[in-house]
């Protein structure tokens, strides 16, 4: 499709990179300042490649030079600007075509920004959580963007939950934008990543609250399964990502499953059935069901060595529960105070 200018320029940095191999090897700035190394010139050993996410502007201070998204395709794939802009157009980075990597979005009860008319399935959107009454499970969303990460009160959110969102990024984090039907002035923004049915797992939040749901099919969420690799089993995306981010693990070497809800426990039993993992570790809540499925998966399960790590965490709910404890963040005072 052919973009305006201003169309190619909001188009995401973050998701272009990614799409081409490349991801942030650090944050700063409470999350707004993503530092890569440098996708235009060979040799960059220190990132030195900086991206503001909030203005989704970058820079190469390498090479002294800088601006757009356009700017970027046109050094990265030499071509002008008006060539960048084509290819932008001509490629599924623009807004309009993020919902295709969720192809469950598309079989449920949903709206799309480009057709606006329901789907022909008894599929429902999953909300847990009743408090918030207008996201009920018979609320139809119209989906208007899934992209990489960038709404400044997401990163700031990742802040206060003390996860580097780098490295979140780097193991699936995205953001949904989207509308309820009923309420079609209404916009709203959460953080999204895939499961393994294609439905999208998010994450919102009202000051300090947050809630949680499923567009599409529910599922898990497996990190590079492989067989005969250890696994780690975590409750929640969250509490994968603290637990990089609090021991500083850029590059995971094992394999993971995060179980997006404690019902579908029995999952794992089919990941080592077929992967045969040399070892499992349990990184479940700290509440009666995460407590009764950590003690049923460690009964069951006689073939392997199973690890239930709750211990690390046994004065807390979960695991991004005790980092947030022992973390002192400014983001964290923020939400504390109210003021946001």
């Amino acid at each position: 499709m052919n973009l305006t200018w201003q169309q190619a320029h909001n188009i995401s940095t973050v998701r272009y990179l990614s799409l081409h191999g490349h991801f942030p090897v650090y944050s700063s700035s409470g999350g707004k300042e993503y530092h890569y190394h440098s996708p235009i010139r060979s040799g960059d050993d220190t990132p030195s490649f900086h991206l503001n996410v909030v203005k989704n502007k970058w820079h190469d201070k390498g090479l002294g030079i800088g601006g757009d998204i356009i700017d970027l395709v046109a050094e990265h794939k030499n071509m002008t600007r008006s060539q960048a802009c084509r290819w932008l157009g001509q490629s599924k980075l623009y807004a309009g075509d993020y919902v295709a990597e969720f192809p469950a979005l598309q079989k449920g009860r949903y709206y799309s920004n480009k057709s606006k008319r329901r789907a022909d399935t008894d599929t429902k959107p999953v909300n847990t959580n009743s408090e918030y009454a207008k996201l009920e499970s018979d609320s139809s969303f119209i989906i208007e963007s899934i992209q990489g990460l960038q709404h400044p009160v997401l990163l700031q959110y990742l802040s206060y939950r003390c996860i580097d969102p780098a490295i979140a990024i780097k193991y699936g984090l995205q953001e949904i934008n989207y509308q309820l039907f009923n309420l079609p002035e209404s916009y709203y923004f959460a953080l999204a990543w895939l499961n393994d049915s294609g439905g999208c797992e998010f994450n919102s939040k009202s000051g300090l609250k947050s809630f949680k749901g499923c567009l599409g099919i529910k599922d898990i969420t497996s990190i590079n399964l492989q067989p005969h690799k250890k696994i780690a089993v975590f409750e929640s995306a969250m509490d994968f990502w603290a637990y990089l981010s609090y021991y500083r693990i850029r590059e995971f070497q094992n394999s993971a499953i995060i179980l997006n809800s404690i019902s579908l426990r029995n999952k794992v039993l089919d990941a080592v059935e077929k992967y045969q993992p040399s070892e499992l570790y349990l990184f479940l809540d700290n509440d009666i069901e995460g407590c009764k499925a950590a003690e049923s998966l460690v009964a069951e399960i006689q073939t392997i060595p199973v690890h239930n790590k709750s211990g690390l965490y046994e004065d807390y709910k979960d695991f991004n529960e005790m980092v947030m404890a022992k973390t002192a963040t400014a983001d964290r005072k923020y939400y504390l105070s109210g003021n946001n």
